[in-house]
C-alpha cells in the first residue's frame, strides 16, 4: 500500500455575528465522514452564562460550511502548479491560450471569489501576483467593448485585486484610514444631509436643549462630513511612500494596460478609474463603511456612528469614480460635499500618477510569505497561561493573563501592558499559524486530557511519551484576508474546484475538438492549442484522483490497525 504524507486542513466559512462572544458546537466525527458540512448552528453562550441568560436568551443561529480537506505533498501538485505558473511565465501571451483562461472560462459566479483567493495566495506565495493579475486583466480587457462598465462586475479579475488589496494592503489600510475611522467612534457626531432623515431627537432638539432647525442640523452635519472628509483625502493623497511596493507596482501596470486598450481622448479618465475602482470602490470604501470587518475597530458602529461612515464612504466612492457632479438624481441633498469631492478628484489624480512612478528595479521582490519585518511585532495582546501542575481537572483559577508579543524571533509576554488588540483569539490563531505553517516538526495529535496517576486522563495509556489520542488540527482556515499562505492548500482547492467542473471541462473538450477538425487554419491551430492544455490538466486531475484514493485507502488500513491495538 502507498503511504503517503500528508496534510489535514479544515477550510470553514463563516458569517460574523454582532454582539458578545457565542459558542458554536459541530460534530468533528461526522465531518471527517462527509467532508464538508454546511448549515445553519445554534449559538449558545458558554456554560457559566447559560443559567444566567437561559430565561431572557432569544434564538441566533450562526451560518457555516466547513470542509475537511486531505493535503498531498507538495509533488503531487506540482504538475498542476507548474501548468498555472506557465501562464503567466510566457513573455507574449497575445493569441495563446492556457489554464487560467480555461479557469476564467468555467468558474461560476457561486465559486469565483474562491477560486480568486486561492489563484492569489498561490501567485502572492511564488512572487508572480503581479503577473497573474495583469493575466486575468488582460483578459477582461479584451473582452471589454464599453469602458464605462470595465472592473463593474464581479469577474475573475475584479475578485482577484480585490483579495491582493486584502492580503498585500491591510496594513496600509490600517495605517492611512485608522486615525480618522477612531476618531469618528470617538466623536460620535450625530450626521445627517438627506432632510427626510433628519431626527430632532438625535440632534439634541429636546428637553432644556436648544432646538435647532433642520437647516442648523444639516449645516452643522456637513461641516462635520466636510472635515472628516478632508482628513481621509489629505492623508490618502499623501500616503505614496506608505503604500507597499508590490501594490504600486500592480496598479503602474493596471494604468499601462488600460491606457493601451483605450487610447482616445474621449476616454482620457479611464486608466484613473480603473484604479480608483479597486482602491476606492473595492478597498477604502468597503472598510470606511464596515470597519470591523477590516479590523479597524473591535465592534460594530452604532447607529449613528455607521450613518456617518456611510456619507463618507459614499464620498470617497465619488472621488473614485471621477464624478465631479455627485449632488444629482435622488441625493441630491450630497451637494455641500460637491466642493470636497471635485478638488479630490484632481488631488487622486496627481496621487495616482505618482503612486504609478515606480521603476523595475524599485520593485520589493515578492516572497513566499507576505510578512512583517522581522524587528517588528507581528501581533501583540493578552493570552491565559496554564499554570497548573499534574491536575486532573482545569479550572479558571490554573490560569493566569499575560501580555504576549510575537515575532519572528521569539514569543514573550509581560504581566501588563497598556495597549489592547480587538478580535484577540482570531488574530492570535492567524499569527500562529503563519509562523507554523512550515513546521515539518508539527504534531499530527495531542493529548487533550493531563498526564495523572501514571496515565492519560483522556485515553488511559500508561505512557508518558505515549502517541496523542486526538488529532490536531493546526490547518484550519476561515478564508479570510488574514489567512497563512499555504502553496499545498490553495493547490489541492483548486484542484477541487477543477474537479468539480469537470462537466464544464468536457463540454469545453468537445466544442475545440470539433473546431481542430475544422479547415479554416487559424481555427483549427486554436482548437489543437486548447486540446492540449485540456488533455494535459485531465491527467493531472487523473492522477490526483488516484493519489487521494491511494491515501485514503492507507487512512482507513491505518485507523483499523489503530483500533485493534488499543482493543488488546
Amino acid at each position: 500500500m502507498l503511504a503517503i504524507a500528508h496534510k489535514r486542513s479544515i477550510v470553514m466559512t463563516h458569517e460574523r455575528v454582532i454582539g458578545r462572544t457565542y459558542n458554536v458546537a459541530f460534530n468533528i466525527n461526522k465531518l471527517l465522514v462527509i467532508q464538508q458540512k454546511e448549515g445553519w448552528f445554534m449559538l449558545l453562550p458558554d456554560t457559566a452564562r447559560r443559567i444566567e441568560t437561559e430565561e431572557n436568551l432569544g434564538s441566533l443561529r450562526l451560518q457555516l460550511r466547513l470542509r475537511d480537506e486531505s493535503v498531498l505533498p507538495s509533488r503531487y501538485y506540482q504538475p498542476l502548479t507548474e501548468l498555472l505558473f506557465q501562464s503567466v511565465k510566457t513573455t507574449n501571451n497575445d493569441g495563446k491560450w492556457n489554464l487560467l483562461a480555461l479557469i476564467d472560462e468555467v468558474s461560476t459566479a457561486e465559486n469565483r471569489q474562491e477560486v480568486a483567493t486561492n489563484l492569489v495566495k498561490l501567485f502572492l506565495g511564488q512572487g508572480l501576483a503581479k503577473e497573474f493579475l495583469d493575466f486575468v486583466i488582460r483578459l477582461e480587457l479584451d473582452r471589454t467593448s464599453e469602458p464605462n462598465t470595465l472592473f463593474r462586475n464581479n469577474s475573475l479579475a475584479s475578485k482577484s485585486m480585490e483579495c491582493f488589496l486584502k492580503v498585500a494592503g491591510m496594513q496600509y489600510l490600517h495605517n492611512i484610514l485608522g486615525p480618522t475611522i477612531n476618531r469618528v467612534f470617538e466623536e460620535k457626531k450625530y450626521v445627517e444631509l438627506d432632510p427626510n432623515k433628519v431626527e430632532f431627537k438625535e440632534a439634541g432638539c429636546s428637553g432644556l436643549h436648544r432646538c435647532q432647525t433642520e437647516a442648523d442640523i444639516i449645516q452643522q452635519s456637513a461641516q462635520f462630513l466636510q472635515s472628516y472628509l478632508t482628513e481621509l483625502v489629505d492623508v490618502i493623497v499623501k500616503s505614496v511612500e506608505q503604500c507597499p511596493s508590490m501594490i504600486r507596482a500592480t496598479f503602474r501596470q493596471l494604468y499601462k494596460s488600460v491606457e493601451e486598450r483605450f487610447p482616445q481622448d474621449l476616454y482620457k479618465n479611464i486608466k484613473y478609474i480603473a484604479v480608483t475602482s479597486f482602491l476606492c470602490l473595492r478597498f477604502f470604501s468597503p472598510a470606511i463603511m464596515s470597519p470591523k470587518l477590516f479590523y479597524l475597530c473591535p465592534k460594530h458602529a452604532d447607529a449613528r456612528t455607521s450613518r456617518t461612515l456611510l456619507l463618507l464612504a459614499k464620498a470617497i466612492q465619488s472621488i473614485g469614480n471621477m464624478d465631479t457632479n455627485v449632488a444629482r438624481g435622488k441625493e441630491i441633498w450630497m451637494a455641500p460635499l460637491q466642493p470636497l469631492i471635485v478638488q479630490g478628484v484632481t488631488l487622486f489624480k496627481d496621487f495616482i500618477l505618482k503612486l504609478i512612478d515606480i521603476e523595475e528595479g524599485e520593485e520589493l521582490q515578492c516572497q513566499k510569505r507576505v510578512s512583517l519585518q522581522t524587528t517588528s511585532t507581528i501581533k501583540e495582546g493578552y493570552l491565559l497561561m496554564h499554570r497548573a501542575k499534574e491536575r486532573g481537572i482545569l479550572t479558571s483559577s490554573h490560569f493566569k493573563k499575560h501580555y504576549f508579543y510575537l515575532n519572528c524571533e521569539t514569543l514573550c509576554h509581560s504581566k501588563m501592558s497598556n495597549a489592547k488588540n480587538v478580535n484577540e483569539l482570531n488574530q492570535w490563531l492567524s499569527s500562529l499559524r503563519k509562523y507554523c505553517v512550515s513546521n515539518e516538526l508539527m504534531l499530527n495529535s495531542y493529548h487533550p486530557g493531563v498526564f495523572k496517576g501514571e496515565k492519560w486522563s483522556c485515553c488511559h495509556q500508561k505512557e508518558k511519551a505515549a502517541p496523542g489520542c486526538d488529532k490536531t488540527h493546526f490547518g484550519v482556515t476561515l478564508q479570510e484576508w488574514n489567512d497563512p499562505l499555504n502553496p499545498d492548500l490553495e493547490s489541492h482547492l483548486i484542484y477541487r474546484q477543477l474537479l468539480a467542473a469537470r462537466d464544464s471541462l468536457t463540454e469545453k473538450h468537445l466544442e475545440y475538438k470539433e473546431k481542430s477538425n475544422a479547415t479554416a487554419p487559424v481555427s483549427a491551430d486554436e482548437g489543437v492549442d486548447k486540446l492540449d492544455i485540456l488533455n494535459q490538466l485531465f491527467q493531472i486531475i487523473q492522477d490526483l484522483e488516484k493519489a487521494h484514493q491511494n491515501f485514503e485507502r492507507w487512512e482507513t488500513s491505518k485507523v483499523r490497525n489503530l483500533s485493534l491495538d488499543l482493543l488488546t
